[in-house]
């Protein structure tokens, strides 16, 4: 039997770590963590998350106060409540918990986590029997970035027997979670009936798992060292959309690849096999003029022309008969902002619309405008001639008169009749998008085939 050291801390962390920040939620394995973490040389944070889901909580959170006093660590107690509704009680808890820890980091913390060589076996046959891909295989990083910082786990090596003799004989003091013995939950079933079994029978099972796990990670490293050329050549700009035509030039096992790893570039979790298949197959030989979409639970994909978008999965609230008065910026939160930007004459609104008032709305059927010089048209073929994405067409405010005539739309233009004349001084509308981390090409705005 061997047991962990101080120097298991200080070798899994990566160059310029400044503290640990450790998840200590005062069970045995992350007692065994901190007390490590405590003898490293590094500072230390200790966070404690409250879920607020068993009776003893409020106890807990006092064991840990008083372990971390008499380490001499400073504790943080974050209190979160948990969204069962979705996931379930342990996904909901643990969304909820990462979240938390997430924001305890500073800019050059390392978050530790206790997870040992059965936490990573447990992960390998779950993913297994819920019918994960091959990159499923990897389970739990050693170490990946987190946040601002980094999260790392640097006991996996470690069975929890070896993390129990070293509590033991560092007369460590811990509390247990009855949670964690709860058959509900698929974890527990297989932590107390699955691996045990399969231990009896094959005794190096866990060994093996944990195995399994890290080829799992070098060969999707690998792979995506070898996709990134051609990645890099498919796509429009760096971590930008994709376009389909680079796609369709690869070979469809490859075609696979490239788009998981563009989504997960992305911080995206790709779909299910059959689902990508499919879905590529319709946008490679989907017609210029159409836009099929794919969308799952964790993400959307939509073409637009040549090229692939990552959008949210959720669209926000959009413009509905709201007055914009004023030529000073308005902002739809997870939307964009409009703003006014200076011009002469016909390209922009005659000033004294805004200081009357307008309406802001998205487009309606029926919808046209008259760009000064041209011939009043439908609003739809205007935005197809501008390359403007059919997403964008449904969530652009357009500003309307008192009588819901559209008078001035972003990316399109004025209508004459509110035109401003000659050289006079008139305002150009302009739409910024918001920035969207769960959708990385939501701000292309104008881009068309």
């Amino acid at each position: 039997m061997t047991l962990p050291t101080p120097a298991d801390v200080v070798a899994s962390l990566p160059s310029g770590v400044q503290r640990l920040v450790v998840a200590f939620s005062g069970g045995l394995d992350s007692t065994v963590l901190l007390d490590l973490a405590c003898a490293s040389g590094r500072p230390v944070l200790a966070v404690h998350v409250h879920h607020g889901l068993a009776a003893a909580a409020d106890d807990w959170v006092t064991h840990c106060e008083s372990v971390c006093q008499a380490a001499g660590v400073d504790l943080r107690v974050e209190r979160v409540h948990v969204d069962a509704h979705k996931a379930g009680v342990q996904a909901g808890a643990r969304a909820a918990r990462y979240a938390a820890l997430a924001d305890a980091l500073q800019a050059g913390d390392a978050l530790l986590t206790a997870h040992h060589a059965e936490d990573q076996a447990e992960t390998v046959l779950l993913r297994l029997l819920r019918g994960t891909g091959v990159d499923g295989l990897g389970a739990m990083s050693p170490c990946q970035s987190f946040g601002v910082g980094s999260l790392i786990r640097p006991l996996l090596a470690y069975r929890r027997a070896e993390l129990a003799a070293y509590a033991e004989a560092r007369g460590l003091h811990w509390v247990d979670d009855p949670g964690n013995a709860s058959l509900r939950y698929d974890r527990v079933r297989v932590r107390q009936h699955l691996l045990p079994t399969l231990e009896s029978e094959w005794p190096g099972v866990v060994h093996a798992l944990n195995a399994l796990a890290h080829d799992a990670r070098a060969d999707r490293e690998a792979r995506g060292l070898l996709l990134a050329p051609r990645l890099e050549a498919a796509l429009l700009e760096q971590d930008g959309p994709m376009r389909v035509s680079g796609l369709a030039a690869e070979p469809p096992v490859i075609q696979c690849l490239m788009l998981r790893e563009w989504l997960r570039s992305g911080g995206i979790r790709p779909p299910g096999r059959r689902r990508l298949e499919a879905s590529i197959a319709a946008f490679v030989r989907a017609a210029p003029d159409r836009a099929p979409e794919m969308s799952w639970p964790e993400g959307r994909v939509a073409r637009f022309g040549d090229q692939l978008y990552r959008l949210p999965v959720a669209w926000p609230s959009v413009p509905d008969n709201e007055v914009v008065k004023g030529p000073e910026p308005r902002t739809w939160p997870g939307l964009g902002a409009l703003s006014w930007r200076p011009v002469a004459g016909q390209a922009g609104l005659v000033p004294t619309w805004l200081d009357a008032g307008v309406t802001a709305r998205v487009m309606r059927p029926g919808d046209r405008l008259q760009i000064p010089g041209r011939p009043r048209r439908a609003l739809k073929s205007l935005f197809r001639e501008a390359g403007i994405p059919p997403w964008w067409r449904l969530h652009l405010p357009i500003l309307v008169d008192a009588v819901d005539q559209p008078l001035a739309v972003p990316g399109i233009g004025v209508d004459a009749r509110a035109a401003a004349s000659g050289n006079a001084v008139a305002l150009a509308p302009v739409w910024a998008p918001a920035e969207r981390p769960d959708a990385p090409d939501w701000h292309y705005f104008q881009r068309g085939a």
